[in-house]
């Protein structure tokens, strides 16, 4: 069945739902998964675990489950570029020493454009610190081919309208009844007054575009993942 309803955010509504709802005093713990009630959907939608995304979308409901639609994980196709790329990393071994060099080099500035590791590049998009610690081998590869399968929370991308025609786009840092906070490519930071915003919503495409790494050999596509498979 087709998708009923708005496709957009309303950011001032929703902050002001949730300023109610905790003012009943509804004790409602945040680790908790128990999603049966509207009522605690809405208290955890601003911030919400992976086990209650999971939670969410399975709910018959369809007052719940439709809250969680933004949170669900498109995997569109590898498209035939990179599935001949991600052949050449399964076949061939990997060097992390050359990965580095690589990732520090001028061929990793576009990964650094946006990835931050160490005190070098910019904190755009998640750190590459600890990246092995976060997801395993297979989950590296498929965020390197195809971005927009699974992005965090923290990192979606929202496009706002404001009533005046201004548009912004970026991740939501900040927001309250007054005002919201997105930060933009090369770290701008630029923040929008709830009052003036006309539309916003929640795009399933991560910043990052796909086929960047067709820049990189297979052997230094390896090597590349290999590197980052020890960030741990």
């Amino acid at each position: 069945m087709p998708h009923l309803g708005s496709q957009t955010i309303d950011l001032q509504n929703l902050t002001l739902i949730g300023d109610r709802i905790t003012s009943l005093g509804i004790p409602i713990k945040a680790e908790s998964k128990e999603l049966s009630r509207v009522s605690q959907a809405l208290a955890t939608l601003h911030d919400p675990s992976p086990e209650q995304r999971d939670a969410g979308l399975e709910v018959a409901d369809p007052l719940i489950h439709d809250l969680f639609q933004r949170f669900k994980l498109l995997k569109p196709a590898l498209n035939q570029a990179n599935q001949s790329v991600e052949i050449g990393w399964t076949q061939l071994a990997g060097d992390a020493e050359n990965g580095r060099n690589i990732l520090l080099g001028s061929q990793g500035a576009i990964c650094l454009t946006c990835h931050r590791l160490g005190d070098q590049g910019m904190a755009l998009g998640p750190r590459l610190d600890g990246v092995a610690k976060r997801l395993e081998e297979q989950e590296i590869v498929d965020s390197l081919l195809e971005p927009s399968i699974a992005i965090a929370p923290a990192f979606l991308n929202y496009q706002v309208e404001t009533k005046a025609g201004d548009k912004h786009s970026g991740f939501l840092l900040h927001h309250d009844a007054q005002q919201l906070v997105l930060r933009q490519a090369l770290g701008k930071e630029t923040i929008v007054r709830v009052p003036d915003i006309a539309t916003m919503s929640v795009s399933d495409q991560s910043l990052m575009p796909a086929g960047l790494m067709q820049a990189f050999s297979a052997q230094e596509a390896a090597d590349l993942l290999a590197y980052l498979c020890i960030l741990k």
